[in-house]
């Protein structure tokens, strides 16, 4: 009550002081643009470099994030490679590029330990103030400024989970974040097409690795087929590189061929939408819940427009089949052997599901041949490929 008292205390005291207009400018638009205090990391100068710079331990990695969330796939990615790089003997920091806002510094670093698991590394909630390293490495376009004014490091490298120009229209942030792959860092990048890509295109020396999954939440179940069909849909309509609308488009088609299904749909929030098929609507789900979820589905529809996410392995690794949308950034991962891949439409995505859920010999076949591709991959041998590139350039580990 006393907070609610506040907020109207506050909304009371701006509307006598500014005006009505502006009253409702603010509720509408929100507050005024800084744009020199939004996007500063654009602008930032050198950091002084550290005394100790020079005789900093081959060994240890400040890797920069802006922030973290237990359900992001990029996060959980990241915290994994800070995890299998410690077992082998280096000594990673996270560093908050400007993190002063989230607290005291162990609290944070609780709160990662309980999302993520266990760690050896320290937290930083200020990129000035983090310690020398012989390497750093930048996970996301905003932190590669950070990265770049960071004076006390030997080598830079660059995280490149995906080509995060295509987040945005041409415009200003597709520019922020197109220019960091010209920084000269070293790229990490998540797959073969990100490496051409970033290679070919920004002359950027790349290390590619390729993804795995977590056995212990994802693996098969018995199943129980029903006549009812279940299709999984990866729905997040706040991100328009996961194509949530043209997901639906092919959906409603599949619907008109097979009434008897019934879509899943969990990932983000649905509250605004209304769709014309039955369906279940999960939401944001915990990582543990996934694996049964996954297991309770004959098919899953997961569509991506720039590189893919984690999601087609950890279906595979429940044996449920995966029907995905062509393109070289998602073909470096996905092929006609170990999933369905159609033309970005609704008619022939609809199309590829109803292959898979009328035919009992094609979803066998495409059942153990997800099997098959994961249990092929595995995220130790990923890591040491990336403790290859580390090394390939002076960062490595300490003897064990």
């Amino acid at each position: 009550m006393n907070k609610r008292l506040d907020k109207a205390r506050n909304a009371w005291t701006y509307l006598r002081e500014h005006g009505p207009k502006e009253f409702l400018n603010r509720l509408r638009f929100g507050p005024p643009r800084d744009l020199a205090k939004q996007y500063g990391y654009t602008l930032l100068a050198p950091y002084p470099r550290h005394p100790q710079t020079d005789k900093v331990a081959t060994n240890t990695i400040n890797w920069f994030l802006s922030g973290f969330s237990a359900t992001s796939g990029g996060h959980i990615n990241i915290m994994r490679f800070v995890q299998g790089l410690e077992t082998l003997g280096y000594e990673c920091r996270i560093v908050f590029s400007e993190g002063q806002w989230m607290g005291a510094p162990e609290a944070v670093r609780q709160s990662m330990v309980q999302a993520f698991g266990p760690m050896n590394a320290k937290v930083y909630l200020d990129a000035q103030t983090a310690p020398p390293a012989y390497a750093c490495i930048a996970t996301g376009f905003d932190t590669a400024y950070y990265v770049r004014a960071f004076a006390s490091a030997h080598k830079r490298f660059y995280f490149v989970q995906d080509y995060e120009p295509w987040f945005s229209a041409p415009g200003s942030e597709f520019i922020f974040a197109e220019n960091t792959y010209r920084f000269g860092f070293i790229g990490l990048t998540a797959g073969h097409w990100l490496a051409s890509k970033l290679h070919t295109e920004f002359g950027m020396e790349t290390h590619p690795f390729a993804f795995s999954y977590d056995a212990k939440l994802y693996q098969p179940l018995p199943r129980q087929h029903k006549a009812t069909k279940r299709i999984f849909f990866y729905a997040r309509p706040e991100t328009e590189r996961r194509a949530f609308e043209l997901g639906v488009l092919a959906l409603h088609c599949l619907h008109q061929l097979h009434p008897a299904i019934e879509v899943v749909f969990a990932g983000g929030n649905l509250e605004r939408q209304k769709f014309s098929f039955p369906h279940q609507i999960c939401g944001k789900l915990k990582v543990s819940e996934l694996g049964a979820l996954y297991n309770s589905c004959d098919a899953a529809l997961v569509l991506s427009m720039t590189n893919l996410s984690l999601l087609p392995l950890e279906l595979m690794a429940c044996g449920t089949p995966v029907v995905s949308n062509t393109g070289p950034w998602a073909e470096w991962q996905l092929n006609e052997s170990n999933s369905k891949l159609a033309e970005p439409s609704p008619q022939a995505l609809a199309t590829a599901l109803a292959e898979v859920i009328s035919s009992p010999a094609e979803w066998a076949r495409l059942h153990l041949a997800g099997l098959n591709t994961v249990m092929k991959s595995s995220w130790d041998a990923e890591t040491l490929k990336v403790a290859g590139a580390l090394a390939h350039h002076g960062c490595t580990a300490s003897a064990a």
